[in-house]
Formats: structure tokens, C-alpha cells, sequence
């Protein structure tokens, strides 16, 4: 692994100063990836990539009226608002 000098980055993003430092941000960490198992899909989130792994293992499927949402958070949400179910999934 290359090892760099201890540097900070300030930049200024629509009047938003950020402050960027090797130990909360690295090369390595960027670059990281996230391939789904079950298809060719890759992701640079974790959260995205196991929101996506859900969809293939029909944890986000609504059983009642046969439609796929992107989410679990988003089936809990139009079980309750289309079908009345307020009781975990």
C-alpha cells in the first residue's frame, strides 16, 4: 500500500467549506466495489448493494398484489399505505 505524507485538502462546493484529510478519506476506499452475486450490477455503496441484494432474494416483493419495490423500508411503507398492514414484515 503507497503511503503519503500526512495531507489536508480545503475546498469550498457552493459556499460549503470541506475539509478532507488522508485519514478520513483514501485512494483504496474510492475505488472500492460492490458486485451483486445474482447479476452484473456493481456498487460503490454498501447500503445500495444490499438494498439491491434484497430485491433478489424477494425480501422487497409485496405478496398481496405482486409488485417489487426497490426497498424493504419502501414494501413496510406500501403494505401499510395500500393494504393497511401496520405490523412488521
Amino acid at each position: 500500500m503507497q503511503t503519503w505524507p500526512q495531507t489536508t485538502i480545503e475546498i469550498n462546493i457552493f459556499g460549503y467549506d470541506s475539509v478532507f484529510s488522508d485519514q478520513s478519506w483514501s485512494i483504496e476506499n474510492s475505488l472500492k466495489t460492490f458486485p451483486c452475486e445474482y447479476c452484473d450490477k456493481v456498487f460503490k455503496a454498501k447500503n445500495s448493494y444490499y438494498n439491491h441484494v434484497n430485491i433478489h432474494k424477494g425480501k422487497t416483493f409485496c405478496v398481496v398484489c405482486n409488485k417489487h419495490l426497490s426497498t424493504v423500508s419502501n414494501l413496510k411503507a406500501h403494505m401499510a399505505q395500500k393494504h393497511g398492514h401496520h405490523e412488521s414484515i
